[in-house]
């Protein structure tokens, strides 16, 4: 596997993977795998324990490590997650009956692929080296025979 050590390292290895699995790039036309991420609706956090306090802007602010570690643990599966739901769906998009059937199952990849990517790049971004290892970790490029 290449050194990932940016989030642009990442997303060139998550394009060969998709080829290499026989993606759906043929199939979703001019779709972009981009990183987008709404608008924060508050410049507090607004409930828990630490409701009424400003928002972490960066991991180090968060003041318990234990909260630290369960945000890394949560975004690594969620990015496993749909990871593992686009690989699944390979097989489906390449024995698709019907073009309705098709059409499912590329939205369901692409968009597990989409959620798959914000996630890596939360990691890549926000956690450091420890949210390298993770994505890094837990990755399976292939499809098993």
């Amino acid at each position: 596997m290449a050194k990932i050590t940016t989030f642009d390292d990442w997303a060139d290895y998550f394009r060969q993977w998709q080829r290499d699995i026989g993606s759906i790039q043929r199939k979703s036309g001019d779709y972009k795998f981009d990183v987008k991420f709404g608008a924060v609706p508050s410049d507090t956090i607004e409930f828990g324990d630490y409701a009424g306090r400003p928002n972490w802007e960066t991991v180090l602010q968060i003041p318990d490590q234990r909260v630290r570690d369960s945000l890394l643990h949560l975004i690594h599966v969620s990015r496993r997650h749909g990871v593992c739901i686009g690989r699944t769906a390979a097989e489906p998009v390449k024995r698709a009956p019907s073009q309705y059937d098709l059409q499912s199952a590329v939205k369901i990849m692409r968009e597990e692929m989409r959620h798959g990517t914000q996630m890596s790049y939360l990691l890549v971004k926000y956690f450091g080296s420890s949210g390298k290892l993770k994505r890094r970790n837990c990755w399976t490029p292939r499809i098993r025979q």
